[in-house]
C-alpha cells in the first residue's frame, strides 16, 4: 500500500567500510537543513557498501541496507533510474503497482521520471539552479538515444555551488550528486573507478536567470557539455501527494 509517510533510517553507529574513511566521513556529513527520507537513505548506502557488493546493471535489480528486513549487509546492483525508484519505494512504501500507476510502468527508466518532472507529476519543478536543495531529483533525457539509455538520473546532494563569477552571460556551478552509473563524477567520487552507487561531483551551466543550459559528467577538463539540444535536463523536488498547486 502507498504512503507518503517517510521511513526513517535505523539509529546506530556506521561504520565506513573503505580504505579512504576519513576523507568519505568529510564528503557525506549532513548537508544543512533537513533532507528528505530518500537522500537519507542513499546517503546510507552510500557509507554501507563494500566495493565487491556494488555494481552497475540489473537483471535483477537489488538495492538492500543493511539492518533492513533482514540483510547482513548493504549490496546495490542496479542502473540510475532503478536506483531512484527503490529509493522512493523504501522511502515512502511505494508498491510496484503505485509506481506504475504514478509513472506508466513498473520499472521506469530516467525518461519517466523527465516527463514527471515536467508534468509537475509528484515533483515539484525546479526552474533555477539557485533553488536547488539536497534531494532534488536531476533527470535527463537524450534527445537522439543511440541504445536503450533514455537518459540519467541524480540526486542532488548539496547546494549548488557557484564558480567564478559569471563571466559573459553564462555561469558555472559545482553540484555534489548521488547516482548509479557505470562511471563516478570526478577525482573525489566515492567509486574510485567503480561502477555502481556513489557520491562525486558535476557542473551546470546557467543562464544569469536560473535556466540550465548544459551540464557535464565531471570537473575534468576532458569532461564535455551536454547541451539542452542534445539531452535537456529538467530538476523536481518529489513532493508526493501533497504537491503545491501549479500557478
Amino acid at each position: 500500500m502507498a504512503t507518503d509517510r517517510p521511513a526513517l533510517p535505523i539509529a546506530g553507529p556506521v561504520m565506513l567500510l573503505f580504505p579512504f574513511g576519513l576523507l568519505l566521513a568529510a564528503l557525506l556529513t549532513p548537508a544543512v537543513g533537513a533532507a528528505p527520507p530518500h537522500l537519507l537513505w542513499a546517503e546510507r548506502l552510500v557509507r554501507d557498501l563494500h566495493p565487491e557488493d556494488n555494481s552497475y546493471g540489473g537483471s535483477p535489480t537489488v538495492v538492500q541496507w543493511r539492518g533492513v528486513d533482514g540483510a547482513t549487509r548493504s549490496q546495490n546492483r542496479s542502473v540510475c533510474s532503478s536506483f531512484i525508484t527503490a529509493l522512493f519505494r523504501h522511502a515512502y512504501g511505494y508498491d510496484s503497482d503505485e509506481v506504475r500507476r504514478w509513472l506508466g510502468r513498473s520499472r521506469p527508466k530516467a525518461i519517466n521520471y523527465y516527463e514527471a518532472i515536467g508534468k509537475a507529476n509528484r515533483f515539484q519543478p525546479v526552474r533555477t539552479v539557485g533553488l536547488i536543495q539536497p534531494g532534488d531529483l536531476l533527470a535527463s533525457r537524450q534527445l537522439n538515444p543511440t541504445s536503450t539509455i533514455t537518459g540519467h538520473t541524480m540526486l542532488a546532494r548539496t547546494r549548488p555551488l557557484p564558480l567564478a563569477g559569471c563571466p559573459g552571460s553564462v555561469c558555472v556551478y559545482r553540484l555534489q550528486v548521488i547516482d548509479s552509473s557505470r562511471s563516478g563524477h570526478g577525482a573525489d567520487d566515492t567509486r574510485r573507478g567503480s561502477s555502481g552507487v556513489g557520491m562525486g561531483t558535476i557542473q551546470l551551466q546557467a543562464t544569469r536567470q536560473g535556466s540550465v543550459l548544459a551540464y557535464r559528467w565531471s570537473e575534468h577538463k576532458t569532461s564535455r557539455w551536454r547541451h539542452a539540444s542534445e539531452e535537456p535536463l529538467l530538476i523536481g523536488r518529489f513532493c508526493g501527494q501533497r504537491c503545491p498547486a501549479s500557478k
